[in-house]
């Protein structure tokens, strides 16, 4: 979700491609951003969330014997994002492995459909 940046600093994944592409001219519109300050982008992601979310998953996943597993936690009352993981993902010191298919975020790639509601 945070993304990557190539080897010159080029977002090409996540928050850092959206910044790199139309994200850094919202921004400026938004009066967040001019040639000369940029204030930082501040997210709603808890690192600690996170990282027991992923742990969750990583468990889970291993004893159903999944072959992925994805978890998203929200705040209810802003519907801010707190937490996103997708399993299994790929260390971002070793970006080769981002291009591998089975690796991609399924909570933002992928393409889901409703599950059965109900009124009433």
């Amino acid at each position: 979700m945070i993304g990557l940046v190539n080897i010159d600093n080029q977002g090409i994944a996540g928050m850092e491609k959206w910044l790199d592409s139309n994200g850094l001219a919202d921004l400026h519109r938004a009066g967040l951003a001019t040639d000369r300050l940029q204030r930082p982008v501040e997210l709603s992601i808890d690192l600690r969330v996170e990282h027991a979310l992923r742990d969750e998953l990583r468990a889970q996943r291993k004893s159903t014997g999944a072959k992925r597993a994805s978890g998203l936690v929200s705040n209810v009352k802003t519907g801010e994002i707190v937490a996103m993981v997708s399993l299994p993902d790929f260390d971002p010191n070793n970006p080769r492995e981002a291009h591998d298919p089975e690796r991609i975020n399924r909570l933002t790639t992928g393409v889901y459909e409703m599950g059965s509601t109900s009124r009433r």
